[in-house]
């Protein structure tokens, strides 16, 4: 036996020095012929430390030669590795290994591999289209072959690779130590200051409510300073260093516990552990998921970029979106901006790379938040609260809202579960209490802030709470029901003056425009119920195991009389309701939209599962000692080891990348070869029925990554701000129109370029086609052949062309 376990030990120590081979394009649709005097390349970019090899498919027709030269991007000019190898003849291709002579702490870094052969018969190397890999190019002669990919792996030496990998994981930790102090502490030190019975909590409950207290008291800070005129900066996060002086001068001052006490320190207790354990384990597969990205996801991700380095740079709310944009009020919800520029202001950290941090953070800290509403749904028992953590962190959403950059609706889900076990925490205690009161109205307020859909979230959730929890308690019990009515209308109050300075410039905007539309105007019913068809897509994001546990979970509440927990579906039902209300001029019906909802189902399916794994454990270990809680232990394990390789893939970059490496090298040429006043031309379509635009590929990017102006705005301001001149969204959205439907041949095409003050043209790696189904505006051949457009920029798949306004009228 001893042999046995030596021999595998052996066996692992080997397998583990093997060499690590990734795929990095599999793709063999297409041949590309290497030749004498016709070398050929691949640029690409190395994930891990370690590089020590390059593997790829080729077909040699006879005994040849091949010579093959590494090189950094960057520095063209500086080879790492040269070598040779000797083909002998095949009748079909295959896999050929190229070694380097030297190991590089190659993550992230671009390369260039470079090929070439004496032999007199030329080669075939196996491709794929230019769009099965984003990071860089296939090249013949020197030149960029866009429409191709060469079919490669990497090899990397699994030491360096460990080696690398572990600093990440390092980096992680530290960055969740930030996140800790400047989104836990400050609401930690809020609610041991003021919250009566916070000792009395669990470490999860008091960790949770900590989280969803300080995210939203950010933008009410951000708010109120924009209100008294208040330049912000590093020290906006004086709250996390101001309660880390008070949690430790309170924790000094407080007596040791007894001794027989210290038992109950949070850490033994095994479902408090145990949901820590697995909490760590899924920020950090949050934060793994993004490595790589430089610039965050798809197109919501452009604006969230935009605002927050605006109000980084006015240190503050502002008015202005000067020097990226012609816009001049802001509207829109701010929360997951001013942790954002909190976060910025205390690190320094780049605003795209910040926006990916804190996204990935919140998208963590949204599934804790879930614990104490969980176990409070649970009649206290802590697996309700670990159950709902668990599930919603093992489901595709939230997790996948990083690949749609929905971080505002992110934000809100952050804080909306705490508000309302808050609320809740505050209708239930036995005398009116004016400091709960403040919380709850707080986080209110924060929520409304950063995300203004939400209270519509916290309304459906307070009328089953007064139905499930409310009416069993109090049934007819006038004087209760007034108590609960004075402390629910004092949260009200509360959050309404928090927010209130932001309202009047909110009405007087195009998004209130927005909302008045909704009263006087009624919606045509097909358009309305159009709107629902996207329910269909439901077990897209949803699978079958969760909907059947939900649905069981339904039923034994059902048996039970557990009216809360039965109310839970109709929760978010109630809102697809409140949709249809725009057929009879319901304010704000017109606010909400079913993927809304649908892509927050995840909070009730979180809660009913949890409610149900409560009941299992509490009944089985009332039958059997302990037998329950393991069983539950082994369960949520099992959810979280079978998931946990999709949520550490959970990015989806051929599919929501719209920057990619080769555009952001085509970024920086840009700042350096062009003018301050140039304008670009880029990519896009239309949408909502062709009232509005968006951008297709990097190009849309432009404004914020090198001060250079372009064609296309980031959606938010077009669709809710106020511009000079007055009408410019619609010059934007009628561009597009033009350039849709005529041809580049057509004098107004030309025409509409010249109108828009456009300099230059911008095709970038996704090639105007970041989308589904999106069809290019332009394309490099009919640039080419227009005899106006100088292409000036030429790498991987980016072209950058000048455009010749001499031909424009004056």
């Amino acid at each position: 036996m001893k042999r046995f376990l030596l021999l595998l030990s052996l066996l692992a120590f080997l397998t583990a020095c093997a060499p690590i081979t990734r795929t990095e394009q599999a793709g063999t649709d297409l041949k590309i012929p290497l030749a004498a005097e016709s070398p050929v390349g691949q640029t690409f970019v190395a994930d891990y430390d370690g590089l020590m090899g390059v593997e790829l498919t080729i077909r040699a027709n006879e005994t040849s030669t091949v010579q093959y030269s590494l090189m950094p991007v960057q520095e063209a000019e500086e080879r790492l590795v040269f070598g040779e190898i000797i083909l002998q003849p095949n009748s079909v291709p295959v896999r050929v290994y190229l070694p380097m002579d030297k190991r590089f702490l190659s993550a992230q870094t671009a390369y260039s591999l470079v090929l070439s052969t004496d032999s007199p018969t030329p080669l075939t190397l196996r491709a794929a289209p230019g769009n099965t890999y984003l990071h860089g190019s296939a090249y013949q002669n020197g030149a960029p072959l866009p429409d191709a990919q060469l079919a490669f792996r990497l090899v990397y030496d699994p030491l360096l690779m460990g080696w690398g990998v572990l600093k990440e994981m390092v980096g992680y930790v530290g960055l969740l130590f930030v996140g800790l102090f400047l989104f836990v502490v400050p609401g930690w030190a809020l609610l041991a200051a003021l919250w009566r019975g916070w000792e009395a909590l669990d470490g999860m409950e008091k960790l949770a409510a900590s989280a969803g207290l300080s995210v939203a008291l950010y933008p009410v800070m951000l708010l109120w300073a924009y209100v008294v005129h208040l330049p912000l900066g590093v020290w906006f996060a004086s709250p996390a260093g101001v309660g880390a002086v008070y949690l430790l001068w309170k924790r000094f001052k407080s007596p040791p516990p007894p001794t027989h006490q210290r038992t109950n320190h949070p850490l033994t207790q095994p479902t408090t552990f145990l949901s820590l354990l697995i909490l760590f384990i899924l920020l950090l597969a949050r934060l793994w998921a993004i490595r790589g990205l430089e610039i965050p996801l798809w197109g919501d991700s452009y604006q969230h970029a935009m605002i927050t380095q605006l109000v980084v740079e006015n240190g503050g709310l502002f008015q202005s979106w000067a020097p990226y944009e012609p816009y001049t009020t802001l509207t829109v919800h701010f929360g997951f901006y001013a942790g954002t520029a909190t976060w910025i202001w205390l690190t320094g950290m780049d605003v795209n790379r910040a926006v990916l941090v804190v996204g990935q953070l919140f998208n963590g800290v949204a599934v804790l938040a879930l614990y104490p509403l969980g176990k409070r749904l649970a009649n206290g028992n802590p697996w309700g609260g670990l159950g709902a953590l668990v599930v919603g962190g093992v489901l595709l959403l939230p997790a996948y809202y990083v690949n749609w950059g929905r971080y505002s609706q992110l934000t809100g889900q952050v804080i909306l579960p705490v508000a309302l076990w808050l609320a809740w925490k505050t209708l239930e205690a036995d005398a009116f209490d004016w400091k709960k009161v403040l919380i709850s109205g707080l986080a209110l307020a924060g929520m409304t802030l950063s995300y203004y859909r939400m209270p519509f979230f916290f309304a459906g959730f307070v009328v089953i709470l007064l139905l499930g929890w409310g009416l069993p308690s109090w049934r007819f019990q006038l004087r209760a029901w007034g108590a609960m009515i004075l402390r629910l209308g004092g949260v009200g109050l509360i959050g309404v003056g928090l927010f209130l300075p932001w309202a009047d410039g909110l009405l007087g905007g195009n998004l209130g425009d927005f909302v008045v539309a909704g009263v006087v105007k009624t919606q045509q019913a097909e358009v309305v119920l159009r709107d629902f068809e996207t329910w269909r897509t439901v077990p897209l994001y949803y699978p079958k195991w969760a909907l059947g546990l939900s649905g069981l979970a339904f039923l034994l509440a059902l048996v039970r009389k557990k009216w809360l927990v039965v109310l839970l579906p109709v929760w978010l039902g109630l809102l697809p309701l409140y949709i249809l209300g725009q057929l009879v001029n319901m304010p704000g019906a017109n606010m909400i939209q079913n993927f809304t909802v649908q892509i927050a189902l995840y909070l009730p399916i979180a809660f009913l599962i949890g409610e149900l794994l409560a009941w299992g454990t509490a009944w089985s270990n009332a039958r059997w000692k302990g037998v329950g809680a393991w069983g539950a232990t082994l369960l949520v394990l099992f959810l979280l080891g079978s998931a946990l390789k999709s949520q550490l893939n959970i990015v989806n970059q051929p599919l929501s990348a719209i920057v990619t490496v080769p555009d952001l090298r085509a970024m920086a040429w840009i700042q350096t070869h062009t003018p301050p006043d140039a304008r670009f031309l880029v990519e896009g379509f239309r949408i909502y029925g062709g009232t509005s635009a968006v951008g297709a590929d990097a190009g849309w990017w432009i404004p914020l990554l090198t001060g250079r102006k372009n064609t296309m705005p980031p959606q938010y301001p077009m669709f809710t701000e106020q511009s000079v001149p007055p009408d410019y969204s619609k010059q934007v959205v009628e561009l597009v129109k033009v350039l849709e439907e005529t041809s580049p041949t057509d004098p107004p095409w030309q025409a509409a370029l010249c109108a828009a003050g456009v300099t230059h043209a911008y095709f970038g790696q996704q090639q105007g086609q970041a989308g589904v189904g999106v069809p290019q505006l332009f394309s490099p051949e009919e640039l080419e052949g227009l005899g106006v457009f100088e292409r000036v920029y030429f790498e991987d798949r980016v072209r950058i062309y000048a455009f010749d306004r001499a031909g424009c009228a004056p």
